[in-house]
């Protein structure tokens, strides 16, 4: 019985996500199974090291977990049972670069003393450790925003409370939005009692 593949789920993924491989023999493991030493040449990908293949079973699976990259890292994976080792090469992706979409504050016009609630969206899934936002208002001390939402990480949305105070005249104030490369912004009307 020899070892004849390795193979994986996906030869790519997003850094910071797990996918799975697994190892075929060329007959059924012997009696007490087959033990397969598995090994991963970089951090960026990491794997057990070694998985049993069960007495009279031709394969089996194994998680592959990863780290976040800065690049995309070629990881060559390696399976080894009785003298053959079979490779297989992993690409470890950064998380896409998400900017900003969009943003808006329900409700629009806000009467002064009163709450409104914020949303931020980005083009894409935040990735892992999610994606912190800068906010700030252009007149914060009429209308008040934390200095920052976190996107959590998969997420496209995120919610923020706004406080305002009672102003003797209407306004407008603008909220804006920024992560590296992008900011949006949105107008929001503070109306007098």
């Amino acid at each position: 019985t020899t070892l004849t593949t390795l193979s994986l789920l996906t030869a790519n993924v997003m850094g910071g996500e797990s996918t799975s491989a697994s190892v075929t023999l060329s007959a059924p493991a012997p009696a007490g199974g087959a033990l397969i030493a598995l090994a991963s040449n970089q951090a960026a990908a990491m794997l057990p090291t070694s998985v049993s293949v069960a007495q009279g079973a031709t394969g089996a699976s194994f998680s592959v977990t990863t780290q976040a990259v800065s690049s995309t890292t070629a990881v060559n994976l390696s399976a080894s049972y009785a003298g053959v080792t079979r490779t297989a090469t992993l690409n470890v992706q950064p998380a896409a670069v998400a900017t900003l979409a969009g943003i808006s504050v329900a409700p629009g016009k806000v009467l002064g003393g009163q709450t409104a609630t914020g949303t931020v969206s980005l083009s894409a899934a935040a990735g892992p450790g999610g994606v912190v936002v800068q906010l700030e208002s252009s007149n914060p001390s009429v209308l008040s925003v934390p200095a920052t939402v976190t996107v959590a990480a998969g997420a496209t949305t995120a919610s923020f409370p706004l406080s305002s105070t009672r102003t003797t005249r209407n306004r407008s104030i603008t909220v804006t939005a920024t992560v590296p490369g992008s900011s949006v912004s949105v107008v929001v009307s503070v109306v007098r009692r």
